[in-house]
């Protein structure tokens, strides 16, 4: 058994991915903002599908935010992989507010690889 922290784990492909490692056997620890980027009540959803599941874990938190490495720290026991799916998607909204998406899925990203490389 392995333990996976997966990054936007309430989204379409995090909750498919969760799924299917926690059916293996393996531990997930599961993060996402639950951002309104779309309807909300899918995320519930699959969220909820996920919490009903034995070795899923869950922390709503923001990758971008700095602090977010020192929660993982305490959050994670040991992950033997990351998977960092959490982003903001759809090129049309990225340019009514680019800020957002450069925020999440740039230095949302280098946040994970920083967890990743003190952990």
């Amino acid at each position: 058994m392995s333990t996976y922290l997966v990054t936007g784990a309430a989204g379409f492909i995090g909750a498919a991915l969760a799924e299917g490692m926690l059916s293996a056997g393996h531990a997930v620890y599961g993060v996402d903002n639950l951002s309104e980027t779309y309807d909300t009540r899918l995320k519930a959803y699959r969220l909820g599908r996920l919490r009903a599941q034995p070795g899923f874990h869950f922390l709503k938190a923001d990758i971008s935010d700095r602090a977010i490495i020192e929660e993982l720290a305490e959050f994670v026991p040991a992950a033997d992989a990351l998977v960092n799916l959490a982003a903001i998607a759809g090129v049309r909204s990225s340019t009514a507010n680019p800020w957002a998406y450069l925020n999440t899925n740039l230095t949302g990203t280098l946040n994970m690889l920083e967890y990743a490389r003190q952990t």
